[in-house]
Formats: structure tokens, sequence, C-alpha cells
């Protein structure tokens, strides 16, 4: 309880050191027009809802008003709702949201949304309503534009000024992330008629922290490291994607290249920005790409986790167009709402509920993992053992150790049977017991 209470602490503080940031982003020259952009995400409202997976998702409804209240108040040119704008993707769930979001366009603010996995049956929620409803439903809110792709939701909205925003539909086949031709295609005709484009999209394109993502780096570094013991080495040769997948480990929350066009297509294009949400985090990550294009991902919070929050962006331009752009961000962290009068406390109470359940989830996964690494470790360290050449480590005794090179040897081979072996034995039948001790149904 002591390390949930530790980490939980790091997590919100982290969450309000974003707040009192302020960064900035310059690529060429001074400005010669802005745009303000407001952003929320994953706003997951659901009437009646109860508090879930660490989400304040009983608080949906205030945490909306509070977000909006902001907006009105501030001078941002536009809002953008980077998906998941409902729990469960119902109509009267969708049509609450629409009007809450209708008060901000009363202000003069034009309001553009995208769907999230929840909100579209498209995304694997069964109880929500179809992309085609969900567009009718939001027919003010960036639907009625004159650019929209027949194949998903995704659409071309012209902000004046010069800017113009392709909103990308990123849940359109499976609901685990992609980007589509026609996303990249839109974004490259209208940079190349002279237009600052950015974009926009419920799934992150840059990888996020997660638990499996964690070990899945873990197993490409291990893959990558090699032993100078008298000769290069390695401890780990099995193909750590498959590995991964083979122990079930998953990332998806970020656009995956296989299901949909590879994001980095977009930065090749010219996209500079990319505002997107689903992660629950406060972020601002670089992408290169291979070509030296660069992207950033700019990821706004989830209203109902500890990063309940708006993010204002003020991009820039200079004649040149995109070679010439200026960003800069603020994040206005919403400290409390109507019937809320602490959201970091109420965060961190729901926090709490869910942090053990992810306490067990992190060492459930290392158990799998190290009970794969030990026996796939094994035989490379006993064979290092073995072809140890002690006369290149020790260059000044080489004539002794030639002499009795067959001795040397001969306490190399007993050295990697008769102790390395037994040895990660005795670790693979502790990771094995492990697993076990934490409901693994395997245990010989």
């Amino acid at each position: 309880m002591k390390k949930c209470k530790r980490l939980l602490s790091i997590f919100l503080a982290v969450m309000m050191l974003l707040g009192c940031v302020q960064a900035a982003f310059i690529v060429g020259a001074e400005s010669a027009s802005t745009v303000k952009v407001a952003t929320i995400s994953d706003i997951r409202y659901q009437a009646g809802a109860a508090d879930k997976d660490g989400l304040m998702l009983s608080k949906s409804a205030a945490l909306l008003d509070a977000a909006i209240a902001k907006v009105k108040a501030s001078d941002a040119d536009v809002l953008l709702v980077t998906g998941d704008l409902t729990n469960n993707g119902s109509k009267t769930s969708h049509q609450y949201v629409a009007s809450k979001l209708a008060e901000v366009e009363t202000e003069g603010i034009p309001v553009y949304v995208i769907p999230g996995e929840h909100d579209v049956r498209e995304g694997g929620t069964t109880t929500a309503v179809s992309k085609a409803v969900f567009e009718d439903l939001y027919k003010d809110f960036g639907y009625g534009e004159a650019q929209q792709d027949p194949n998903s939701a995704s659409y071309v909205a012209d902000l004046g000024n010069g800017f113009k925003i392709v909103m990308s539909d990123s849940v359109a086949a499976d609901g685990q992330g992609q980007m589509t031709q026609w996303v990249v295609d839109k974004a490259k005709a209208e940079i190349a008629n002279g237009h600052t484009v950015f974009a926009a999209s419920h799934h992150p394109a840059v990888t996020r922290g997660s638990v499996d993502r964690t070990f899945i780096d873990l197993l490409h570094t291990i893959a990558g490291l090699q032993i100078d013991l008298g000769g290069m080495k390695k401890l780990y040769t099995n193909d750590p994607d498959q590995a991964a997948a083979s122990l079930g480990l998953l990332d998806d929350t970020y656009i995956i290249p296989s299901n949909g066009v590879n994001p980095a297509a977009l930065a090749d294009a010219g996209v500079k920005f990319l505002f997107t949400g689903h992660a629950g985090q406060l972020s601002i990550s670089g992408y290169s790409t291979n070509n030296g294009a660069q992207m950033y991902d700019v990821m706004s919070g989830s209203l109902v986790n500890a990063s309940s929050s708006v993010r204002f962006t003020t991009l820039s331009k200079a004649s040149a167009g995109m070679k010439e752009q200026r960003a800069e961000f603020t994040t206005s962290m919403i400290a409390s709402a109507d019937g809320v009068a602490n959201v970091e406390q109420a965060a961190h109470a729901a926090f709490q509920k869910q942090m053990p359940k992810e306490v067990d989830y992190a060492i459930e996964v290392a158990e799998k993992v190290i009970a794969h690494l030990i026996p796939a470790i094994k035989p490379n360290v006993q064979q290092i053992v073995r072809d140890i050449d002690i006369a290149a480590l020790a260059p000044d005794y080489a004539g002794v150790i030639n002499l009795i090179g067959g001795t040397v040897q001969t306490v190399k081979n007993d050295l990697a049977s008769q102790y390395v072996g037994p040895l990660f034995d005795l670790l693979g039948n502790s990771a094995k017991a492990a697993q076990c001790y934490h409901g693994c149904t395997q245990c010989a």
C-alpha cells in the first residue's frame, strides 16, 4: 500500500506540475498570423455511471461543465474534442454532450469533434451508435464540412486565415488506432495549396508508457545486449516482438502502423502538430521520420482523471508557411467543479481504488517476462561460459593458458553444466512458483 501511495503521489505531482508549465516550439521565423486552439479529450460522459477503472465517471457531467466554462472564458478561436466524448456511446449520451458543446458555439467558438473507441460501434463498443448516427448527431461540430472521407469519420475543417485541420478518425476499423491514406493525402494537398495544416486523432502517434510497453521495450533492450568475453556474444537471441506476442503483451496507446498508414507519412507530408487523447496523460512528444521530418504529438488529458484540464495551443505561421511555424502551449487544470470541491482529491480516491489492480497486473507481467527470459537466456549464458577466451582476456598469461588449454576447457564446460545450468534452473523454478502464487494455472 505504501508503494501505491508513493506512486500515486508522484503521478499527481507530475499532473500539477504540467498544469503550471508553458512550453514553446519554434521552427523558423516570427509569425504573421495565429490561431488559438483549445483541446479537451476523453469526456467519457454517461448519466448515472459509477467510478470505474480509476476514472471519475460519476463526475463527468460536472467536469465537462467546468471545462466548457474555461473555454468560454478564454480567447480561443476553436475547440477540438479528440474522442471518447461518451463512456457507452449511447444516443442519449451523445445528445447530452452535443448540447453542451453547443454552448461553446453560442460564444462564437466553433467546435470540431472526432470519435474514440467508446463513441461508435465501429470502435468496438457494442452499446454505441453507428458512425452514420454519430456524424448526424455532431453535424454542427465538423460533420457539415465540405471535405468528408466516405469511408471513415475523418474530415477537413477550414479555420480561416490560411489554417486548416485534418480530423483523423482513428477507430474506423477496429478501435485499435489507425490512420487512413485519405488523411495523409488531404494534408499533403492542403499544404501544397499554401495552407498551414495540423491534425487531430483520438489515438496518439507516439508510444506512451504502459506496463506492457515497458516490458516490450525491456525485451528489445535485452535482445540488443552483447557481452565481450574474448568475443561478442548475445545473451538473448529470441525475436522480441514474437516473444511479446506469445506472452500476450499489447500496446494500443498509439497509432499502429500495421492497421493503416504509418503516422510518419503525416509528418513527411508536412504536418508539424498532431492533437491527440486516449491515454489520459498530458504530454508533448516529438516524432522524427527517416526522411528527417518532425511532428509533435500534443496529448490532452482525460477530463475524468488527475489530468483533467483544458489545453490551449497558439499556432503561428509566417509567409513561408509550414517551414516557419511557432506553437505555444499552456494547460489549465480543472481544480474544482460543481459537486467536486477538490478534483485532485477526487481523482486520488478514484485512482487509489484502481491502484492495487494496476500493481498486481504489473507484477503478473513481470513474472511472465522473467519466466520467459530465464530459459531463453540459459543456453546462451552456458555457451558464453564455454567460449570464454581467457587468453584474450589475460594476454600476460596467454602462454600458460595455452599450455593447459584442455584442462581450462574442461573447467569451463563443467562450470557451464554443473553451476550455470542448475543456477538458471533454480531461478526458473522460483519464477514459476511466483506465477503459481499469483494464480497461475500451469503449475507442475
